[in-house]
């Protein structure tokens, strides 16, 4: 079986078309036949797209072609880097404009790639360098917003904070006032939330037996 039935079989199982496929990963639809059709051979920048679109191993689709793809594993390496965040950035300009569709236009002598984004009257046109540059602006910025956002005490302080916030009586106290929300607005439904509530308050009576027992421990 070759690189093309692996991709046909994998999209079916997908339940895709090829058009669908093809808008997912950025790769024209004709482009998708060829592959399928084993006319012709992505490289393995395509493939690992179509393997992302697909949520399998690029592997799986490049079968005994996989050492032919690979001139070292540092270099499929650096390239997977690569697409995963590329298709990050197109992740997050979907999210912004709602639809980005990779098209493609041939002639005799070659073909031209762009991305057709937003929808209706707010669609634009970004080039693959567009992208090139929104990824390495994202790159070069995102240490700067992290080293003004992260935490740099060490990990067990951290922890150590959330077991006192989770074991406090403000959080017991939050806990107790939305369940009691819960069987408010839901009366009918209350039975789970109520055997909560008396675990809450045996928990309660457990705590106040202790600290009766132990002063110094309150």
């Amino acid at each position: 079986m070759g690189t093309g039935e692996r991709i046909r079989n994998a999209r079916k199982a997908k339940g895709l078309t090829q058009r669908q496929l093809g808008k997912t990963c950025g790769i024209d639809e004709a482009n998708i036949r060829k592959y399928e059709a084993n006319r012709q051979n992505p490289k393995l920048e395509t493939l690992l797209k179509i393997a992302s679109a697909l949520e399998v191993p690029w592997i799986t689709l490049a079968g005994e072609k996989c050492i032919e793809y690979t001139s070292g594993k540092k270099s499929a390496m650096r390239i997977q880097r690569a697409v995963d965040t590329e298709n990050a950035i197109l992740t997050l300009l979907r999210n912004l404009y709602k639809s980005v569709e990779g098209k493609e236009v041939s002639g005799l002598y070659g073909s031209s790639f762009y991305y057709l984004v937003g929808e209706g009257d707010n669609q634009f046109i970004l080039y693959e360098g567009d992208i090139d540059t929104i990824k390495n602006l994202a790159l070069s910025s995102l240490p700067v917003l992290v080293d003004r956002l992260k935490d740099p005490r060490p990990e067990q302080a951290i922890i150590e904070e959330f077991e006192e916030d989770l074991n406090s009586d403000i959080a017991r106290d939050e806990t107790r006032a939305a369940i009691e929300e819960r069987i408010n607005q839901s009366p009918d439904e209350a039975g789970c939330w109520l055997d909560l509530l008396k675990s809450l308050d045996a928990q309660d009576k457990k705590e106040g037996a202790i600290n009766a027992d132990n002063p110094e421990a309150r």
